[in-house]
């Protein structure tokens, strides 16, 4: 099932009596429930839905556990988490406090697509045909 697109009209914010384009939208499909993919995973494994829920359950505890100790979450293929603050700035490192934390969040990044290259630590030379090899120059 492809991702469906709609046209949807905006105007520019930052100059009201411009003419509105056209963007494209994304036209949202059902929601998934937790069920709903506890139940896809359990129908592609061998095991229970009940195995699934534990095992997601316990994914989840484990990274709110790490993230809120500081630890950045590396997931591969799923992306990653990391903690992140926000506040006040202070003039002198002296004066600065916890008391200078406004917000904390949760950062999410997507993973990067690594194409034909190999994972760190073993990078070998490319197999690709010459053909599909980039040119520095494309690279900025």
């Amino acid at each position: 099932m492809a991702i469906q697109v709609k046209a949807s009209l905006r105007k520019n914010p930052q100059d009201k009596k411009a003419a509105g384009k056209y963007y494209a939208q994304v036209v949202l499909a059902p929601e998934m429930t937790q069920r709903q993919i506890i139940d896809q995973i359990a129908d592609r494994c061998t095991v229970t839905g009940s195995d699934v829920k534990a095992v997601l359950d316990a994914l989840m505890t484990v990274i709110k556990r790490n993230l809120a100790n500081g630890s950045p979450i590396r997931l591969g293929d799923l992306g990653s988490f990391r903690p992140s603050v926000s506040g006040i700035g202070s003039e002198n490192v002296d004066k600065f406090t916890a008391s200078n934390v406004k917000n904390r969040r949760r950062e999410y990044r997507k993973a990067r697509w690594r194409g034909y290259r190999q994972p760190r630590g073993r990078r070998r030379r490319s197999t690709r045909p010459d053909s599909l090899k980039r040119s520095s120059a494309t690279y900025q």
